[in-house]
């Protein structure tokens, strides 16, 4: 009953319209142009903010100054992330960066995390080649 009601409306409001425009195509040109406004607008809104790039967050984990330089600080926690954000795998031959590209196939678990880039490299491990420093 309440379809068939809104039914009658929207009939009753295309019959206005067409006399009023004159001619179907008229009617279909209006419609058309109007979605295309309401569209173009819509899109506009949603870019109107200044996108500056993915936004990374860090968590901070305060990491004991007394911890020797060449101890591997091994972590089985997945919020725990070093100071400078340098990772290898417990198996892997290469350091990464939280940017890199392949760093995310390294599960958690399975992180090894280094204070600085020279650590690494003290253990053996060497710059992954898509990663960069920033």
């Amino acid at each position: 009953m309440i379809i068939a009601g809104i039914v009658r409306k929207i009939k009753l409001i295309s019959k206005k319209l067409l006399l009023f425009m004159g001619s179907r195509d008229t009617l279909l040109a209006v419609i058309l142009l109007g979605v295309a406004v309401i569209s173009f607008y819509l899109g506009s809104k949603s870019t109107s903010q200044k996108y500056s790039g993915p936004k990374i967050v860090f968590n901070k984990v305060d990491i004991p100054v007394n911890t020797p330089a060449t101890e591997e600080i091994v972590s089985t926690d997945a919020s725990v992330i070093s100071k400078t954000n340098i990772f290898a795998s417990r198996n892997g031959k290469k350091y990464y960066y939280i940017w890199c590209a392949s760093a995310g196939r390294i599960k958690p678990q399975n992180r090894v995390y280094y204070d600085t880039k020279e650590q690494a490299i003290a253990s053996g491990k060497s710059l992954a080649s898509n990663c960069k420093e920033q």
